[in-house]
């Protein structure tokens, strides 16, 4: 009789790249009975160990974190070679203007929008006096 087997695949929780060494990574996965969790960790993108109870020294853990991350290393490596190839457009900013005509300028456009805007209904302006 053959034994079927089953593909289990890592469900991960979290991943937790040290700031002090970029290339140690640790991996928060569940397990395959869905209640407990494991840390397997990395460095420079191999598996060094698992806090399973497996004994061959080769988890299925290890093995799929391991190739999470070089996924996760493929596509940031391709998406920063995409983000260099935009060219970037540089900011034109008009510093010949005079600030005082700018700020003239801002007050004028707000007290039109102010006159334009309907207040309670009324077309009047407003008045604390009556």
């Amino acid at each position: 009789m053959k034994k079927s087997t089953t593909t289990k695949t890592v469900v991960v929780l979290a991943r937790i790249q040290f700031k002090s060494d970029p290339r140690k990574v640790c991996y928060l996965v569940r397990s395959s009975n869905g209640v407990d969790q494991y840390t397997t960790c990395l460095f420079d993108g191999f598996a060094t160990g698992c806090s399973c109870p497996a004994t061959n020294g080769k988890c299925y853990h290890r093995c799929q974190v391991e190739a999470l991350e070089q996924e996760r290393t493929r596509n940031a490596a391709q998406a920063k070679t995409e983000l260099a190839s935009i060219p970037l457009t540089p900011v034109v900013n008009d510093c010949r203007q005079n600030p005082s005509t700018r700020a003239t300028d801002m007050v004028l456009q707000s007290a039109k929008r102010r006159q334009s805007a309907p207040l309670a209904g009324a077309s009047r302006g407003f008045s604390l006096m009556r």
